[in-house]
């Protein structure tokens, strides 16, 4: 078909999710969350697409979120996470994902990262290769 056009989304993550205690605007500025790629927002900014214009990026890259987020490929969440206190510290103990790392058939990289002062201190990239193996 010659009027068919095809959308390329590029430098943009194929799984992302995003875990935090509270909203992502109460813990970190625009610009911090641009620096490393947090929240959707930032995505779409580091997104490189094939339109002309910044609204038609905005319109493409929330209907390609929207897709993801369909397919439980983005998601963002506030509160899925279990704190307690040791040494009068919060450790993170848990998050809730009902085994998807199990169920995905790829390496997975996590990022673990904390907050002092409204500023992230990045932690070590972290790599995690699926527990099950490709049919």
């Amino acid at each position: 078909m010659d009027d068919c056009w095809r959308l390329n989304v590029e430098h943009v993550p194929n799984f992302y999710e995003v875990f935090s205690t509270k909203k992502l605007d109460d813990l970190l500025s625009r610009d911090e969350m641009e620096k490393y790629s947090i929240g959707f927002p930032a995505l779409q900014k580091h997104a490189s697409m094939n339109v002309s214009t910044e609204e038609e990026k905005s319109k493409w890259f929330d209907e390609f979120a929207k897709y993801k987020a369909d397919s439980n490929l983005y998601s963002a969440s506030i509160g899925n996470i279990t704190l307690a206190q040791k040494d009068g510290k919060p450790k993170l103990l848990y998050i809730d994902r009902n085994g998807l790392f199990k169920r995905l058939q790829a390496t997975i990289q996590l990022q673990f990262m904390r907050l002092r002062t409204g500023k992230l201190l990045r932690q070590p990239l972290r790599t995690l290769g699926s527990t099950r193996s490709a049919s």
